[in-house]
């Protein structure tokens, strides 16, 4: 019986939450956003996760948190690296239409620090490393809801890691300099949007 009044309470919020004429859904301020941006290339594979918390501030400008998480893989030829890290940061975002969450194109721009480690095989040496980076970017985006409260944000992002910190050491223990290929980037992706 508890198990049938918890779900029930959960779908009655739910349905609160998710119905368009519902007081709760007609002033969306937050969104909780979550997806990913991903590039494939002649010697690149990428692939980012991130999610986002998104507060708007006027009917044109928001400010969000995001917390990513990068996957790559670089191979041309003679130098292979794969990778992955974590980032944290913050971005804003200006909504053209002036409707804010709602409905409409956005430009927006982030800045995230980043703590990635790698594995590289250059030729027949292998080693791996770790950077801390600062990751600048631009996006641009629409926001598409199927109702009030869902929707999708396609997006495009072009960015660039600025490393300030790198330990790179071949697996014979010799140290390598700085390695690694993270650099400037052109992303697409969606964002899945859920805001209230």
């Amino acid at each position: 019986m508890k198990k049938q009044c918890v779900i029930l309470l959960c779908v009655f919020a739910l349905f609160v939450v998710l119905c368009p004429g519902s007081s709760f859904a007609k002033d969306q301020k937050y969104a909780v956003n979550a997806g990913g941006w991903g590039v494939l290339g002649l010697d690149l594979e990428a692939f980012v996760r991130a999610v986002e918390f998104e507060t708007l501030l006027s009917d044109n400008l928001s400010i969000l948190g995001r917390i990513s998480a990068l996957d790559y893989d670089y191979d041309e030829s003679r130098y292979e690296e794969d990778g992955d890290g974590i980032g944290l940061g913050a971005g804003v975002r200006y909504y053209f239409s002036g409707s804010g969450l709602k409905q409409g194109c956005y430009l927006g721009g982030s800045l995230e620090f980043w703590d990635v480690e790698y594995d590289f095989q250059e030729y027949t040496r292998f080693g791996e490393g770790d950077l801390k980076a600062v990751n600048v970017s631009a996006e641009v985006g629409y926001h598409i809801m199927f109702n009030d409260n869902i929707g999708i944000v396609p997006n495009a992002r072009l960015g660039n890691f600025f490393t300030f910190d790198e330990d790179c050491n071949y697996s014979n223990g010799q140290s390598c300099g700085d390695n690694s290929e993270l650099g400037l980037y052109l992303v697409l992706g969606v964002l899945f949007t859920f805001a209230f």
